[in-house]
């Protein structure tokens, strides 16, 4: 199913695909260790994140698709967000935990893969 929305996502000419943001299945919710309501998010939602967004990476690479990936979901440091040559990102949780100071170690990292 990702696959076809990844293919889709190129077809009608998008840019870029976001993944992955959160997630409330129970199944999920159990693999946790928690019995927390709504969504998860941050440090636990981090493995599923790079999982799954290598799913959409290696779709995007064999079939050659023109899109960029915006990473969502357990970006709580610079590391992550340069994980999987990731282009964009998005934060919320880790900028709530981790305060402003979370942007610029975001473009430090950026800018050391850069170099």
């Amino acid at each position: 199913e990702m696959e076809l929305v990844v293919k889709e996502a190129a077809r009608v000419g998008f840019a870029a695909i976001e993944a992955f943001n959160t997630t409330i299945s129970g199944m999920r919710r159990q693999s946790l260790h928690t019995s927390e309501e709504g969504g998860i998010s941050g440090e636990a939602f981090w493995r599923f994140a790079l999982s799954k967004l290598g799913v959409v990476k290696q779709v995007i690479e064999r079939e050659n698709l023109p899109l960029d990936v915006i990473a969502v979901g357990g970006i709580m440091d610079g590391r992550r967000a340069v994980k999987r040559g990731i282009k964009a990102v998005q934060v919320y949780t880790g900028l709530i935990q981790h305060g402003p100071g979370l942007i610029h170690e975001i473009l430090s990292a950026y800018r050391e893969v850069k170099m």
